[in-house]
């Protein structure tokens, strides 16, 4: 058997495999039940997901925001205050860095 054939089995009896445990799988037992009767004290089950899956998809969200925002005002303000990073004299590849500050004007362009 080839290489793409092999493959190619092993998508299909995964496949098989999801379309005949799909009911086993479709939810645990507890939740199924509450969700399936329309009971208004188990209604708060369904708006307590939702609202868990929001606060899962609107964590990394937030971080990178977050994150990007803080470097973001880092740089304009190492900028606005005239400071700027140039090669260490030292080093004769520049890996090292030092902090000179320069003129008033130096950095000042966003």
């Amino acid at each position: 058997m080839s290489r793409i054939a092999k493959s190619v089995l092993v998508v299909l009896l995964a496949c098989a495999f999801v379309g005949v445990m799909s009911e086993c799988v479709l939810a645990c037992p507890n939740c199924k039940d509450a969700l399936s009767q329309n009971d208004p004290a188990r209604s708060g089950l369904a708006r307590g997901f939702f609202w868990s899956i929001m606060l899962m998809l609107a964590t990394p969200l937030l971080i990178t925001v977050g994150l990007g925002s803080y470097f973001y005002l880092l740089v304009r303000k190492a900028r606005l205050s005239g400071q700027q990073y140039v090669p260490s004299a030292r080093s004769p590849i520049g890996a090292q860095r030092e902090l000179a500050v320069s003129g008033p004007a130096a950095g000042r362009t966003l």
